[in-house]
């Protein structure tokens, strides 16, 4: 897959999810699909710069304007990080890691 395939419309935002400090994902933004598409940070194994689909997750922001993340755990809600998305009327939506990235991937850091 290359950057422009698999996506609806704009990449309006990436960022990335550091799980170590050379693992972690990369998470754009499908803004006309309304979904985040989630790669390995690290590449493939033979090919360090082939960042491989993991998952696409649906979110609620409508036409992401933006999108922040972070690994950092903020509270009891957020033991993990933080997904922000805002949409296109400015409303910002949260998502905790977990729920983003899935225990599959969460068990994998």
């Amino acid at each position: 897959m290359f950057a422009w395939e698999g996506f609806t419309e704009d990449q309006e935002g990436i960022v990335i999810y550091n799980s170590t400090e050379s693992t972690g994902f990369i998470l754009v933004s499908d803004q006309g699909a309304n979904k985040i598409q989630i790669f390995r940070r690290e590449g493939e194994q033979s090919n360090p710069h082939l960042h491989s689909l993991v998952k696409v997750v649906k979110i609620a922001a409508q036409h992401t304007d933006g999108i922040e993340v972070t690994s950092i755990p903020l509270n009891t809600q957020f033991k993990i990080g933080l997904f922000v998305g805002m949409n296109d009327q400015q409303k910002f939506h949260f998502y905790t890691a977990e729920l983003l990235l899935g225990d599959s991937l969460i068990s994998k850091r």
